[in-house]
């Protein structure tokens, strides 16, 4: 699998702590899930089998924030133990067992020493509110839908909505849970309709040094203020879907350990579980969206209904199941060390925290990195986060809300003549800070990558053995494979296609070369002719270099001779010349006759048809003329150019001087030449050329032609094997790649006649090829 780099660089530009290893970890996993989930759009009906594949994208979306979600039910001290994490008395707090708010905040360390601290609104609109009617509807009568406005008509059909009969009567309904759930959607429709023209005015961004705008922030998000008084028209509660923090990390000479999250970390408040069925709603989705979770638990009973909801939710959507590592992102809180003396704690609660968290998560209390996590030999931190909070209060001069109850804290944690310091520290928030902070500093991005990385392994392991066994089952009751049901088809067009091309050149050796000889014949003669006309032209040059003038002095007499070896030679010499320039025409004109049966005869597309369309028709043309021209066409006008020279230069046969002494012919030709150096007339070295030409012509027309003919058969031959070759290397490409070209399956499929079962084994089959494939490209990455 080949990593792309711009992917690489923008998981390190969301992921700025991210080491380059886990980086390209990262983007393996991240490759790999995208070849999952192509594969399931390529097979919707799988995707329902592994509800899981949300776990995985969760972990690998590195765009999205970390959600490190704190949850508890109400009175837990949820809210104050935030308050303490963070340094600064933020998120709003009542009385145990009293709901402060139903908003989820989400919380940021990320602002800089030279920004300010603020606090961003988002309220839902008419689609968030549509969307929430709506499957209330849907969840209690299937089918049914309110049309029309969000407006008190809509409000006064939700509040007289009643759920199916049969709803009504099954064991696990609740009428009371359905009622305040009808109720709180009627209110927030109503909330809608009240300020819907003036919500665009709505402030949304609100500065946390500016006291008025703080306060005015805490009225908008508490329950309980004037604001949110029920059933007034300035009800606005409902209409908050979220308030997202950007902090400063808290930073003290006097607090040594400060909770810190790296840019794209954020912790997540939600509402606590108090019997609200809205706020469970919110609950639900909202450790659904989270990758980590800290569970809060007060010291009350520790098996409550509301527990067991709570932890069935984060074993769903944050523990990989059968994987106890993935559960490092769960801490469990226990926020009772200043009550563990009181007598209304049950006094087995460190023991019914441990069976808790191990009847959830099995393994956790026993697994050698968590088991001992809070300390003390304690799978869960016991800590007292009202405590903390009143402890970083007096290191940083804030007034205490209660100096009375201050000291009573010292007491109760055994501290008390101890400093502020001592108290802070006996808190244990300290130990857990330092704990989450190393987790989301060091140890997220490598448990995203695992939890991703075994989510997808799981799938892709059940899918292949899945579909191993139903293809075992088909086999078994005697359905054939359909790759060898493909290979007998492929066989037959690649046997098919092999004979077509044999038949192709049987045709030119039995009727193409009859006539291909002929015009062959032709061009010799042709040749001869041009080398007749160039041979004139040379002959008044041959014949003064080879003419020679006795004088005799006495008398002023001279005799004219003519060296005719010294003639022959010249003429022989050039006619080898001219066979090794007009010869390869014959070559040529053969070479052209070929490329043209090609053509005429479509081999390039019968080719491309009895392939199925694998071999683009342009590429196959390519590849033949690169044969025919780089090859046959290359090799015989090479050969051609010396093939007549072969013969010719045997003079014991055909020299010319040998003829010159054989042949009163040659003799008198030369005879009718003017006896002197300097002939111009060139129609005085016809009769020689003439005789030269019956000697050298049967080697063109005859002996030159038949060895081009031998010489193009085997050229022929090797072609034919090219394609062969590279039919054979197609066919086997075809049945080993077939499923990646889904055209050329569809006409390997047309050519099949199955049944419904073969048709089942074939696409069970070509799911296996698509997994095998995927986890290839993985392997070849790894």
């Amino acid at each position: 699998m080949t990593i792309n780099t711009a992917l690489l660089q923008e998981i390190q530009d969301y992921l700025t702590d991210a080491s380059d290893q886990q980086v390209q970890c990262f983007a393996t996993e991240v490759e790999r899930l995208k070849q999952l989930q192509e594969f399931f759009n390529k097979y919707p009906e799988e995707c329902k089998r592994f509800p899981e594949l949300i776990r995985a994208e969760k972990a690998l979306d590195y765009k999205r924030p970390y959600r490190i979600a704190v949850i508890g039910v109400t009175g837990a001290g949820k809210s104050t133990f935030i308050n303490a994490l963070l340094g600064q008395e933020l998120v709003l707090t009542r009385a145990a067992g009293k709901a402060a708010t139903g908003t989820v905040l989400e919380i940021f360390l990320d602002a800089s020493d030279e920004e300010d601290q603020i606090a961003s609104v988002e309220y839902r609109d008419k689609a968030n509110i549509r969307k929430l009617v709506d499957n209330f509807i849907q969840c209690y009568k299937p089918g049914a839908k309110f049309k029309g406005n969000l407006d008190t008509n809509l409000a006064n059909a939700l509040k007289q909505f009643e759920p199916e009969q049969r709803l009504t009567t099954a064991k696990n309904f609740r009428s009371v849970e359905f009622e305040r759930l009808r109720d709180t959607l009627a209110g927030i429709v109503m909330q809608y309709h009240n300020h819907e023209r003036s919500i665009g005015s709505f402030r949304r961004d609100f500065s946390l040094t500016n006291p008025v705008e703080k306060e005015e922030l805490k009225n908008l998000t508490d329950e309980n203020s004037n604001l949110n008084s029920p059933n007034s028209t300035t009800r606005i509660i409902g209409l908050v879907k979220k308030v997202t923090y950007r902090l400063k990390p808290m930073e003290s000479d006097f607090i040594t350990d400060t909770f810190q999250l790296p840019k794209n970390v954020c912790l997540v408040d939600l509402p606590g579980l108090d019997g609200s069925p809205l706020h469970n709603i919110i609950i639900r989705e909202g450790i659904k969206d989270a990758d980590a979770a800290i569970y809060i638990k007060g010291p009350k009973r520790i098996d409550t209904d509301d527990d067991v909801d709570l932890l069935s939710n984060i074993r769903e959507y944050i523990h990989v199941e059968g994987n106890v590592e993935s559960s490092e992102g769960v801490f469990f809180v226990l926020n009772a060390r200043d009550s563990i003396t009181e007598d209304k704690v049950p006094a087995n609660l460190a023991k019914d925290m441990h069976d808790l968290i191990e009847n959830f998560l099995p393994g956790y209390t026993s697994h050698p990195s968590l088991s001992n996590r809070g300390g003390e030999g304690k799978p869960y931190f016991l800590i007292s986060a009202l405590a903390a909070l009143e402890a970083q209060k007096a290191l940083t001069n804030q007034p205490l809300e209660n100096p009375n109850n201050y000291e009573s804290l010292k007491l109760k944690l055994d501290v008390r003549n101890g400093s502020d310091d001592d108290l802070l520290k006996a808190s244990q928030v300290p130990t857990l800070i330092d704990k989450l902070t190393l987790f989301a500093r060091d140890y997220r991005i490598e448990g995203q990558i695992r939890d991703g990385k075994t989510v997808i392994d799981k799938i892709f392991e059940s899918l292949d053995t899945g579909y191993r066994e139903e293809q075992s089952q088909l086999t078994r009751i005697g359905v054939y494979s359909s790759q060898n049901q493909v290979n007998t088809v492929l066989q037959e067009k690649q046997q098919e296609l092999e004979t077509t091309l044999r038949k192709f050149r049987e045709n030119i050796l039995k009727n193409d070369l009859k006539e291909w000889h002929n015009q062959l014949t032709t061009d010799a003669q042709n040749i001869c002719q041009a080398i007749d006309s160039s041979l004139k032209e040379k002959m008044p040059n041959l014949w003064k270099k080879a003419s020679s003038e006795d004088i005799y002095y006495p008398y002023a007499g001279s005799t004219f001779q003519i060296l005719e070896k010294q003639l022959v030679g010249g003429i022989e010499v050039n006619l080898w010349h001219q066979f090794t320039f007009k010869v390869p025409v014959l070559a040529q004109h053969l070479v052209q006759l070929y490329t043209e049966a090609i053509n005429t005869q479509k081999v390039a597309h019968q080719i491309n048809e009895n392939c199925l369309g694998y071999l683009d028709l342009a590429a196959i043309q390519s590849s033949l003329n690169g044969w025919i021209e780089k090859e046959m066409s290359v090799t015989m006008q090479e050969v051609s150019k010396y093939i007549a020279l072969t013969i010719i230069t045997d003079s014991e046969k055909w020299g010319l001087l040998k003829l010159t002494s054989n042949s009163e012919k040659f003799k008198q030709s030369i005879e009718k030449i003017s006896k002197q150096p300097d002939v111009t007339n060139l129609a005085h070295f016809e009769p020689l050329i003439t005789t030269v030409r019956e000697h050298y012509q049967p080697i063109v027309s005859d002996f030159c032609i038949k060895a081009l003919l031998n010489l193009f058969k085997y050229e022929m031959f090797l072609i034919e094997q090219r394609l062969f070759d590279l039919i054979n290397q197609t066919f086997e490409e075809i049945r080993s790649n077939s499923n990646k070209h889904p055209g050329v399956r569809t006409k390997i499929m047309a050519l099949i006649k199955s049944d419904p079962e073969w048709k089942r084994m074939e696409l069970v089959e070509r799911k296996l090829a698509d997994l095998n494939f995927i986890c290839g490209k993985a392997e070849t990455n790894h």
